[in-house]
């Protein structure tokens, strides 16, 4: 996101706002300032941790926001798997930080902004591939 089209006010503050393509770890983020209060969501592949997508959006996104009583927090995060070539995003797995995000609310506000994509989502997903090496002796997999 560029300078000038960083948020000054609640209302600026984006639904969504994520890499144009690939798999990349994504969190929901309870924004509120004051009375106001909205669920966004934030998905970077530059990010390694869950932990770095809010940190990301507190210290980048919000650096011009002119309030300063607003509070973010994390009820929990996944992947995002975007493909817009074949207007298709899928929504899995668990942040082991924040939790398991409620992948419907994430579908719901991707929904808005990318209308015409083919959404789904999923509790599974790295789940599994954690499982099967917990099974082949690897444990600590994270």
């Amino acid at each position: 996101m560029e300078d000038h089209n960083l948020p000054k006010t609640f209302d600026e503050v984006k639904d969504s706002h994520m890499d144009p393509s690939g798999v990349f770890k994504y969190i929901q983020i309870d924004f509120k300032d004051g009375d106001q209060v909205k669920t966004v969501v934030r998905g970077y592949a530059s990010c390694p941790y869950h932990a770095d997508v809010l940190a990301k959006f507190e210290h980048e996104e919000l650096k011009y926001y002119v309030k300063k009583d607003k509070i973010a927090s994390c009820p929990g995060g996944g992947r995002i798997d975007f493909n817009p070539e074949e207007k298709k995003i899928n929504i899995y797995g668990h942040s082991v930080g924040f939790g398991l995000a409620n992948h419907q609310i994430t579908k719901d506000i991707l929904q808005k902004d990318y209308p015409d994509f083919e959404i789904t989502w999923s509790n599974e997903g790295y789940w599994k591939i954690k499982l099967i090496f917990i099974n082949m002796g690897f444990w600590g997999f994270g």
